[in-house]
């Protein structure tokens, strides 16, 4: 539900695939909320080559305008296409973003590296809180305070009760689960939660100590555990850097792997608000991290996103991503490799 889904290339891993029905349900919605003209959007599983998605801390203390609807706002905006190589060195933070996963057996050798910028038309809401538990299944809830229900006006909007309010939610066909209500304090909350059926989303949320727009840690209940968020974002303006391995003329098979970075705007554990059924949480060098049963594993190091895409399973890409080095754009893996914008995308 981020433009981390630009991501979730033409890759399928053989342990599932997001339900169809979700996929069209969920871009019915984002068309709805699209501005004319846009030349980005997210929502369906993306078609080729990540550009861009997280935001870099690059603007005033005040920052742009923040999106208040919730996470589906900020899902337009402008993407800038591959960076000339010969400009790299003026990109912000190009420097910090480069990295690789050097020669190893069993991955191909680089097919090409890249930078591409975009410009999002506002700053995404921020999380609260995000929460997962793994026992005696994984669950997920994410909440976000005074930010609207995206979902709004889509026709399986019910109305129902939480925390002893009137409140609105909806049931998602693969599993997830959004509401929204306004608390006595006039703050306004908005959830994600998968994994859990609708009364055991109730009994969590009623735990919960929201007092002045807040999740208190002190009251998340003792099976849950609070995922650790990055710095929010202040600027609008993203850069990514990419890097491809294959053969130049490979499609998106098992010999197919890409590596992408960026500032890091989310926590991995959001997806299993979203997708707990087909999300495994893990770690790489020790770090929390998410992989999704379409083949994408991501995790955070150091204020920065890594999302790592490929077939052969969560131990394949785990140990890749336990591989992956920071490098200088000096680096002769990167000097000797091709441009992406000179490497054709055959598809898979």
């Amino acid at each position: 539900m981020s433009t981390d889904l630009l991501a979730e290339l033409r890759v399928v891993d053989d342990t599932g695939v997001v339900p169809l029905a979700s996929i069209h349900r969920r871009a019915q919605t984002i068309r709805r909320r699209r501005r004319a003209g846009a030349a980005l959007a997210v929502g369906a599983v993306a078609a080729v080559l990540v550009v861009g998605g997280a935001s870099l801390p690059l603007g005033s203390p005040a920052g742009p305008p923040r999106a208040q609807a919730g996470t589906n706002a900020c899902t337009t905006g402008y993407g800038f296409g591959w960076t000339d190589r010969s400009r790299w060195d003026a990109v912000p933070h190009a420097d910090a973003l480069a990295s690789v996963i050097p020669p190893t057996k069993g991955l191909a050798p680089i097919r090409g590296v890249g930078i591409s910028e975009e410009r999002l038309d506002c700053l995404p809401a921020v999380p609260a809180a995000v929460l997962y538990a793994t026992q005696p299944a994984l669950r997920g809830i994410s909440l976000w305070v005074d930010a609207d229900n995206p979902y709004e006006g889509d026709p399986g909007i019910e109305a129902t009760t939480v925390r002893g309010v009137a409140a609105r939610s909806l049931a998602l066909s693969d599993g997830e689960q959004v509401l929204s209500w306004s608390e006595p304090d006039h703050h306004r909350w908005y959830v994600e939660a998968s994994g859990l059926t609708a009364t055991e989303l109730a009994t969590a949320l009623d735990a919960l100590d929201l007092s002045g727009g807040l999740v208190r840690s002190a009251s998340v209940p003792a099976a849950w555990s609070a995922a650790e968020l990055p710095t929010p974002p202040t600027s609008r303006r993203t850069q990514t850097w990419t890097v491809q391995y294959g053969p130049a003329d490979a499609a998106w098979n098992r010999d197919r792997v890409q590596l992408t970075v960026q500032s890091a705007s989310t926590s991995p554990a959001q997806a299993a608000s979203s997708s707990a059924a087909l999300t495994t949480l893990t770690d790489v060098d020790g770090r929390l991290a998410a992989y999704t049963a379409n083949g994408m594993l991501r995790w955070n190091a150091d204020g920065i996103a890594y999302t790592l895409v490929g077939s052969g399973g969560l131990d394949r890409l785990r140990t890749l991503a336990e591989r992956v080095e920071h490098v200088g754009l000096d680096d002769p893996l990167v000097t000797h490799a091709k441009d992406l914008a000179d490497v054709a995308d055959i598809g898979g």
